[in-house]
């Protein structure tokens, strides 16, 4: 059956004489595509594919990949794709479910070789808009690549945004650089990427990029520390500054007592504690890491109840698994203000 609809798909004709399928048939053909044997069809694709395959039996070839691909194809849909224009959206969605797929395709990204530009920046967007965060070291691996850098920025900002990952630093430390580009569109790019990665030791190049004289520099700024920081003040240089310099003296000369005031033997002195880190706006995942095992550990329900506050204005993405848990809690006002933290 399988050359069979590789001959009606690609010709979209079907009988004797041949006659145009109908919508009906379309959609008969693409529900039949994942029903194949995902060996078959690699074999019978690996084994017609040839300089001389056509648009219609390629793009054919793509749409069916779509179901069946894994990382060890990636470098056959790039063949089949050849840099084609007409073929770029199909080549995107096969890459983009095999990356869904199988965990080790990213691996597989390394060896595709050489690519047409049109090739190389669909298979950019695929992997961003996979929506899996081991496509980050790949995707920073691209910004050194002429004519690609906007675009793997771009899908930097996608995949990042709101996902805490161990590849974030790595991704960060190859976007930083991009903060002192001739290019204000590129910087402002930056900033959007640092900002989705939490890369919170920018905050000084941002104060700086305050004082650009693009308003548009300015604004992506203002931007990226609010989205940074957690905290919505207006645009104005003075109160930012002001901000960032309060932080800092806090983590010289306040937070290490703070921190050792969780482990008082008095719940009053704990509570106290854990409401002073939650008014706190940068290193927040490191503060979250502190407050988080209180949930599981404390005995006392008014703690736990605000370490859950705490976390809530923390506002960390790595915090959202200890929040889960408190939905568990034996007290009824944890559960709840558990449920309100995540749902808000």
């Amino acid at each position: 059956a399988l050359p069979s609809w590789f001959e009606v798909r690609s010709t979209g004709t079907l009988g004797d004489p041949p006659q145009e399928l109908e919508t009906q048939q379309w959609e008969v053909l693409e529900r039949a595509a994942p029903l194949f044997e995902r060996a078959q069809v690699i074999e019978h694709v690996r084994a017609s594919l040839s300089p001389r395959s056509d648009l219609p039996w390629r793009e054919a070839t793509l749409v069916l990949m779509r179901w069946h691909a894994r990382g060890s194809e990636l470098k056959l849909l790039t063949q089949v794709c050849g840099g084609d224009e007409a073929l770029l959206e199909p080549f995107e969605d096969a890459v983009r479910e095999a990356l869904r797929r199988d965990a080790g395709a990213f691996e597989a990204l390394h060896s595709v070789g050489i690519l047409p530009e049109p090739t190389a920046l669909a298979l950019i967007r695929a992997v961003g808009t996979a929506g899996e965060p081991d496509g980050l070291p790949w995707l920073a691996g691209q910004l050194d690549e002429p004519g690609r850098t906007d675009v793997a920025l771009l899908e930097i900002v996608r995949l990042s945004r709101g996902r805490p990952c161990a590849e974030a630093d790595e991704a960060a430390a190859r976007v930083r650089p991009f903060l002192r580009s001739d290019s204000v569109g590129r910087r402002r790019q930056a900033m959007q990427a640092l900002a989705a990665l939490d890369d919170e030791s920018c905050a000084p190049l941002l104060l700086e990029a305050l004082e650009a004289p693009d308003a548009g520099e300015r604004k992506a700024a203002f931007a990226a520390l609010r989205r940074l920081s957690g905290r919505d003040l207006p645009d104005r240089l003075d109160l930012w500054r002001a901000w960032f310099l309060g932080e800092l003296e806090w983590w010289r000369h306040e937070s290490e007592p703070t921190l050792a005031a969780l482990a008082s033997e008095h719940d009053a002195e704990v509570v106290a504690a854990a409401r002073r880190l939650g008014e706190r706006s940068l290193r927040r995942d490191e503060l979250s890491l502190h407050l988080a095992p209180l949930l599981r550990t404390h005995a006392s329900p008014t703690v736990r109840l605000e370490v859950v506050r705490a976390l809530a204005r923390l506002a960390d993405p790595a915090a959202l698994g200890a929040l889960a848990l408190a939905l568990d809690d034996p007290d009824p006002a944890v559960r709840r203000q558990a449920h309100a933290a995540l749902c808000g």
